[in-house]
């Protein structure tokens, strides 16, 4: 076997090496996908709505309505609970990160508006 037969057959080998590796870290980033969302985002039905640390609303998920918060004349946050999400649809805040947050479902996710001081948490089942 000469050098050249010997390059391609060491060319073949690292192919077929890369495709299990890929193939792998494919599967193991799946598997890992979904005990995520299998076992750790569950869907919950509470949402807590805190300003300045303390509870101004407990929520139900399943339950389609509007709401604002509001702590004083300038600073308010309009929230939407829809089809089991809950949104911040407008505030008074200058960033607009509680906004562009989006829509949220599962224990454990929060939406924050630091310059309201307002936290909306939802509580696991």
């Amino acid at each position: 076997m000469n050098d050249s037969e010997k390059a391609i057959q060491t060319v073949k080998k690292t192919r077929k090496n890369d495709f299990i590796l890929i193939n792998s870290l494919f599967i193991l980033f799946l598997l890992m996908y979904l005990a995520y969302k299998i076992f750790i985002a569950l869907p919950a039905v509470t949402v807590q709505v805190t300003v300045n640390n303390k509870l101004v609303a407990e929520l139900n998920l399943n339950k389609d309505q509007e709401l604002t918060i509001q702590e004083d004349d300038s600073s308010y946050n309009h929230l939407v609970i829809k089809d089991g999400k809950i949104w911040v649809d407008d505030a008074s805040c200058p960033d607009k990160v509680c906004i562009t947050k989006g829509k949220i479902e599962y224990a454990t996710e929060t939406i924050v508006c630091a310059p309201n001081k307002m936290v909306i948490t939802i509580m696991g089942n």
